[in-house]
């Protein structure tokens, strides 16, 4: 219950100010991981469509990224974007 209300918070304030750039997809509204690998297949089928132009392509797996997190870098950046006002 607690992680769904500090969930709900942080969303708000980042659309309120802005914060997540519209390319994030991950945690946002109506937008998951799976939206970002349908936009990176259709881009990809662009590519090809139109000569098999270069297309760099970069994939990481962030699943255990929270379990590395330091405390301590993210209250900086919580702190910067005035989440812990």
């Amino acid at each position: 219950m607690l992680e769904h209300i500090i969930h709900s918070h942080l969303t708000k304030h980042f659309e309120q100010f802005y914060i997540l750039c519209d390319k994030q997809h991950g945690c946002q509204k109506k937008r998951s991981c799976e939206s970002q690998l349908l936009i990176a297949v259709q881009d990809l089928a662009k590519t090809l469509d139109h000569g098999g132009e270069l297309m760099d392509c970069i994939l990481l797996d962030f699943s255990k990224a929270f379990d590395k997190v330091l405390h301590k870098r993210l209250l900086t950046k919580l702190d910067y974007y005035g989440v812990l006002d």
